[in-house]
Order: structure tokens, then C-alpha cells, then sequence
């Protein structure tokens, strides 16, 4: 995992918290069949958990009871090997993903991520917005506001 370089926090996204890899999405839950219990799958717990320790260490805000608006960024990685015009085409957004994982899973692991990090119960969210879009590398920007 890597944080913003000096010259990408002077930039706008000053106020985004990084996590950087493969954007996962929420996952449906699992039973297990031996004790009827449900279950989140690992690796979704796992990816909600890096999204809050990137929070809290990123100065992340907490918001008790106030509504708050959550923007998410989805920035996927070109493919290596994708020729020159089309990678320069990804990267000005002429072209987008619609590539794995949807975009109401993104926002779903974000926001259960957050819930006791960000504010205290996820229904404090009064909205939400969401983009996939290439970049040179796989990471996902999130900000919460206060509305």
C-alpha cells in the first residue's frame, strides 16, 4: 500500500483517503451449511478492514450524527499491453470501465467499511457518489463530507 506522494497532496485530492490495490467489491454473504450461521467472506472483511485503517490513519473526519455525503473514486489500471492511442483514450476518459466489481458493490463495501469509523450508522449517508474511471494504477479514492 502506498500513500499520496508530496506533489499529489498539494493537488485536490487532499482530502481523499488512498487505498491503494485491487478494488474488491462487497461480496453476498455466505451460509455455512453445518451451523446455518451467515457470514461475510474473508476476503470482503478483509478489504473493509484496510478501508477503515486507511481512514483512521489518513485523518480520517468522524461525523457522530450528521448527515454526510461519501464520493467515491474507482481508478482500475490499464491493462498492460494496451497500445498506445487507447491507453491515452482511458486515461482522458473517452473510454471506461465496465469491468468487475459493480459499482453498487463498490459503494456498499465503502459504506459498511466506514459505519463506526466515518459516522456512527451508515443511514447517516443522504448521498453518494461513485466513478469508475482508468488511471495509472489500481487504488480507490474516498472522501466524506459533511452536507
Amino acid at each position: 500500500m502506498t500513500f499520496l506522494s508530496t506533489k499529489e497532496r498539494d493537488c485536490s485530492m487532499t482530502d481523499y483517503i488512498i487505498i491503494t490495490g485491487q478494488i474488491t467489491g462487497k461480496a453476498r454473504p455466505r451460509l455455512n451449511g453445518n451451523t446455518g450461521k451467515v457470514y461475510t467472506p474473508r476476503e470482503t472483511k478483509r478489504y473493509e478492514d484496510l478501508i477503515a485503517w486507511c481512514y483512521k490513519t489518513q485523518r480520517g473526519e468522524f461525523f457522530y450524527d450528521l448527515p454526510v455525503k461519501v464520493t467515491i473514486l474507482a481508478e482500475y489500471a490499464i491493462p498492460k499491453g494496451t497500445p498506445k492511442a487507447k491507453r491515452e483514450a482511458m486515461l482522458a476518459q473517452s473510454i471506461l470501465p465496465t469491468k468487475k466489481p459493480d459499482i453498487d458493490n463498490i459503494e456498499k463495501i465503502v459504506l459498511d467499511a466506514l459505519n463506526g469509523i466515518a459516522y456512527k450508522d451508515d443511514k447517516q449517508v443522504v448521498k453518494t457518489d461513485c466513478i469508475k474511471k482508468y488511471a495509472a494504477e489500481s487504488r480507490l479514492l474516498v472522501k466524506v463530507e459533511r452536507v
